[in-house]
């Protein structure tokens, strides 16, 4: 797995399916729906905030999951329930923040 997702990364993946798992929940695919910068304790460091749509019907539980990208890449991440999209699907959330050189090295 490599070390973190980056926000550019996950930006130019909205509207994508990608995939998440975990040890007991079995989605296939989730929709990256929102990815949105957020402030950083400092110059030096990166904040954000990605939301995940799941499919209709399936819900998923404060936990870690594996985010995996179309491309195989694939992250650890702690994801909570956040609220649900205009459409009902509920949605995953995460948060980053992290210092910008880990961004440059991923």
């Amino acid at each position: 797995m490599s070390s973190m997702p980056t926000f550019d990364h996950l930006h130019s993946a909205i509207g994508q399916d990608w995939h998440i798992h975990d040890g007991a929940l079995h989605v296939e695919q989730v929709k990256i729906a929102q990815v949105q910068a957020s402030r950083a304790m400092s110059a030096q460091h990166t904040a954000f905030h990605l939301t995940v749509e799941m499919p209709v019907g399936t819900y998923g539980e404060q936990g870690i999951y594996s985010l995996v990208a179309p491309d195989g890449q694939a992250w650890s991440i702690f994801m909570s329930p956040g609220a649900p999209s205009a459409a009902g699907q509920a949605r995953l959330q995460a948060s980053f923040s992290y210092p910008k050189a880990l961004a440059t090295a991923a």
